[in-house]
């Protein structure tokens, strides 16, 4: 899934949001950012994660970081 992301042009709208809108680069400083923290908290790439969020931009980076 990630490589969708990676794929976009970074000037270009990936994510729309009620009061935001998200370019690509925008979108991978966001994941990279969330995946850090995840990994700050002892998350690794084996690890099984559950998502209990609304349906937002938050639930999108987060998505995309696990």
């Amino acid at each position: 899934m990630y490589e969708l992301v990676r794929q976009g042009a970074d000037e270009k709208i990936a994510l729309y949001e009620k009061d935001a809108k998200y370019s690509y680069a925008q979108l991978k400083k966001k994941v990279g950012q969330y995946r850090n923290f995840l990994y700050a908290q002892g998350i690794r790439p084996t690890d099984n994660v559950g998502l209990f969020a609304k349906n937002s931009a938050g639930f999108i980076f987060s998505y995309l970081a696990v």
